[in-house]
């Protein structure tokens, strides 16, 4: 018993004498240097202008080129995200690009895009003779692209379907 005294006696003093009123010591050696943060400057473009397609019946597709800007700076290194504009009952909703879209009789279409850093080219493909295809998918469309550091794509966990949540991610 007179040791189990002894022991709580030694812990509660052992917890009693810590206190911060002591002298400060000197700093200690600094350490290694950390992993270099991640520099994000996106940028976007898209002028919101209607965007019609022109058809190509060599290659059975419709296509449109679109100038980048030249305030907007794309580097080799760079990703460009493409967001095509749908109207759903009355609600404006950007897709991000490639977008199929599939009709009941079993034909389908594509956008997709490829760039460079000084033009976006979008394109429009399908499994049937594309001539035959209605203005409303070809005529009119609008379109925002998003430049972001491949770092971003690769490293964040932003959903980059989502227009918004990418422009939010990207302070744009």
């Amino acid at each position: 018993m007179k040791k189990l005294t002894f022991l709580l006696g030694f812990i509660m003093f052992s917890f009693t004498a810590c206190s911060d009123d002591g002298e400060m010591g000197p700093p200690g050696p600094q350490g290694p240097p950390g992993e270099p943060g991640v520099n994000i400057l996106g940028q976007t473009f898209g002028d919101l202008t209607e965007r019609d397609f022109t058809y190509d019946a060599e290659f059975n597709l419709y296509a449109h080129f679109l100038e980048i800007p030249g305030n907007v700076e794309v580097f080799e290194s760079d990703a460009i995200l493409a967001y095509r504009l749908e109207v759903i009952s009355d609600v404006e909703t950007w897709h991000l690009l490639p977008k199929t879209i599939f009709f009941d009789d079993g034909r389908m279409i594509q956008y997709s895009f490829n760039h460079t850093s000084e033009d976006v080219e979008v394109v429009i493909t399908g499994n049937f003779d594309l001539d035959e295809l209605e203005d409303v998918y070809t005529q009119g469309q609008y379109f925002k692209f998003v430049v972001v550091p491949s770092d971003f794509v690769e490293e964040s966990s932003v959903d980059i379907s989502n227009y918004q949540e990418v422009m939010d991610a990207l302070n744009l």
